[in-house]
């Protein structure tokens, strides 16, 4: 069924509207950047994959900068990596 909506007919259906753009613009505007819309269910899910691989990089980073071969004082790399996060 379609219903109005700002003067455009749009399906019912649970859409996001997202923009991207470049980083080193902020603000209101977005020049050089491109507006999106998704179904809802495929943006959240590439969201949430893209926060958690995020995550995984910064654990990995800290875990190989984090030296625990390298002090002999600790007894096991669990517990060295626990004080380098």
């Amino acid at each position: 069924e379609r219903e109005e909506f700002d003067g455009s007919k749009v399906f019912q259906r649970q859409l996001v509207r997202f923009k991207l753009c470049p980083s080193d613009t902020c603000g209101s505007s977005c020049k050089g950047g491109g507006e999106y819309l998704t179904d809802m269910a495929q943006f959240v899910e590439a969201y949430y994959e893209a926060k958690m691989e995020a995550k995984e990089y910064a654990c990995q980073q800290v875990e190989e900068n984090c030296s625990c071969d390298d002090d002999a004082n600790e007894d096991d790399d669990e517990t060295c990596l626990a004080k380098c996060y």
